[in-house]
């Protein structure tokens, strides 16, 4: 196997150039995402920080969400937004998941398929998380990627 194609300040794509980028992001009927509510915990009340677990049924995320203002059991249909990205690159590993990077931090390495390259969109089984960051060029629906980055939202 080659050497993966690692993301560079030239060889870009991503939401401030002319790509089509539609906000916010619908996925088609067809591709609606099965994300659910699963648990919440409280950073801070007053604030509404909270860590949010959300499920598909298969895969598990917890993302960070201020205001936060859902329910356990409520389905999702806008995708989760990915901050600061870092090591993006092509990946040649098959199974798809999203890990903690930190026991006390935000950060994760997510191993996911990209399912829309105009909105930078890419899934994790049902999980649904738009990139807000640059992705190597060259990627096709169908590749698997693997990044890390600083912090998944759910907004």
């Amino acid at each position: 196997m080659g050497n993966p194609a690692k993301i560079g300040k030239t060889d870009t794509i991503g939401p401030n150039q002319q790509t089509g980028w539609k906000y916010p992001y619908q996925p088609p009927q067809s591709k609606r995402s099965n994300m659910i509510i699963k648990s919440i915990k409280w950073i801070s009340k007053s604030a509404e920080e909270a860590e949010v677990e959300i499920s598909d049924g298969n895969f598990t995320c917890i993302a960070f969400s201020q205001p936060c203002n859902v329910i356990v059991g409520e389905h999702l249909i806008q995708p989760l937004h990915v901050f600061s990205v870092k090591n993006a690159m092509i990946s040649d590993q098959s199974a798809v998941g999203i890990w903690n990077l930190s026991d006390t931090k935000l950060e994760r390495k997510v191993i996911s398929e990209v399912i829309d390259i105009t909105n930078q969109v890419v899934a994790v089984g049902d999980i649904h998380m738009v990139i807000d960051d640059f992705l190597p060029r060259g990627l096709e629906i169908g590749n698997i990627i693997e990044f890390e980055c600083a912090r998944i939202d759910l907004w």
